[in-house]
């Protein structure tokens, strides 16, 4: 199992949508996780920037048949399922590891630019290290 630990991004979220797009256009099974205070917001903008296109996506608190549906599944970072599904790959925004990361079969993570998510993503490096994980550093450049 991979760690890719993409460090220097802008705007992290405009990042993830684009990794978002890929995955259903590849059906990839995705979670997404993202803390709680973001979750409205950040579905929010990643519907705002394309008002034509169709993101099939679960909100957190779907119903099961939506998620039965979907492929792109988006949790609150604190309310994720203790369960993951053999085929999935994880799209990490929170600030915290998720204690299932090494259930995935890939972790995507994400890093901006700003000294608080740097801290933040240090940590999560560490943390992943800590669990065993192969962490692959994948800086960006503007």
């Amino acid at each position: 199992m991979t760690v890719h630990l993409f460090t220097g991004l802008d705007d992290p979220w405009a990042w993830a949508l684009r990794v978002v797009r890929k995955a259903q256009r590849e059906g990839r099974l995705l979670w997404v996780l993202v803390p709680g205070a973001d979750v409205n917001r950040v579905l929010s903008r990643w519907c705002a920037a394309d008002p034509q296109g169709f993101l099939s996506l679960a909100p957190p608190r779907a119903a099961m048949p939506v998620r039965r549906h979907s492929r792109i599944h988006v949790f609150d970072a604190d309310e994720a399922p203790n369960e993951v599904p053999s085929d999935a790959h994880l799209l990490h925004l929170a600030p915290l590891v998720h204690p299932l990361a090494a259930s995935f079969d890939t972790v995507l993570d994400a890093v901006g630019l700003d000294d608080t998510e740097v801290q933040a993503g240090r940590r999560r490096f560490r943390a992943y290290q800590a669990m065993g994980l192969e962490v692959r550093h994948r800086p960006t450049t503007p």
